[in-house]
């Protein structure tokens, strides 16, 4: 079936790291991985479309994309997507100004939110917690996040990973983390209608996947830090080394300035 069907034209945001983002050797990032491994397994060529997100949908609704990574489940959407099951799941995070007081979900009743254009993750948890805010939004979660930095806005709701990059970002310096877990994202594919017929393979063989020490990889990897954990693990097995070598210089040192100080103190003969 998939040997004869034409390279999917695949969607994803452009801005939205560790999930997807454009790297100087092209689209990086879990999402991107994770259908890569997929795609492999089922032998389907695919080609990626990294674009702000809300031209990633609009693709997807004028028919140039065949799939779209990151998709969230909302009623709009399925007008011109169908969804696939769940292949992962992260906790929702507050992030306020340095200043702000705003902590729990009620504290945001009647606030200004700074959201990514078309975002419907923020929206699913307000509205499931019926709580009313006004929002601006900007094409890139980033620039939506340098507006709230700016003072110009109250709050935004982003995946716990994306937090990572707000770490290396001096911009991002007055900004903090209120409440790292507000709700649980779940994040699947969608599907064009054109290619609803496929949806049964890509769900088997997502399945398949899940269960895979692949899987795990790619979440550690992309999603918890884990290049960076092996490289702290690797700095703290060299300490033990790194000391144990300055300890021994010290001990040699002190050996022959002994020896020396005994040299001086004996009498010299005539």
């Amino acid at each position: 079936m998939w040997a004869d069907y034409p390279a999917l034209q695949t969607g994803a945001d452009i801005d939205y790291a560790p999930f997807s983002y454009r790297e100087e050797n092209g689209p990086e990032g879990f999402d991107i991985q994770f259908f890569s491994l997929l795609a492999e397994r089922m032998g389907l060529e695919t080609a990626y479309n990294l674009d702000t997100w809300h031209e990633i949908l609009s693709g997807a609704q004028r028919g140039e994309l065949d799939i779209i990574l990151g998709a969230v489940y909302s009623q709009e959407r399925e007008e011109y997507l169908t969804f696939t099951a769940p292949y992962n799941s992260m906790q929702l995070a507050l992030v306020v100004p340095e200043k702000s007081t705003l902590q729990y979900p009620e504290d945001l009743r009647n606030k200004e939110m700074a959201a990514l254009r078309n975002d419907a993750v923020p929206k699913i948890f307000l509205d499931s917690s019926n709580i009313p805010v006004s929002a601006v939004s900007y094409p890139t979660l980033t620039e939506a996040l340098r507006q709230l930095s700016s003072g110009r806005h109250d709050f935004a709701i982003i995946p716990e990973p994306y937090i990572d990059r707000l770490k290396n970002r001096r911009e991002f310096d007055n900004l903090r983390v209120a409440n790292d877990n507000l709700s649980t994202l779940t994040y699947r594919i969608g599907v064009t209608e054109e290619n609803r017929h496929l949806l049964p393979e890509i769900n088997a063989n997502i399945r398949k996947m899940l269960e895979t020490s692949e899987y795990e990889e790619l979440r550690e990897r992309w999603l918890f830090g884990g290049e960076e954990t092996a490289a702290a693990g690797r700095n703290a097995v060299s300490r033990p080394a790194l000391l144990i070598s300055i300890f021994g210089s010290l001990l040699i040192a002190g050996f022959f300035l002994f020896h020396i100080a005994l040299r001086k103190d004996q009498p010299t003969s005539i």
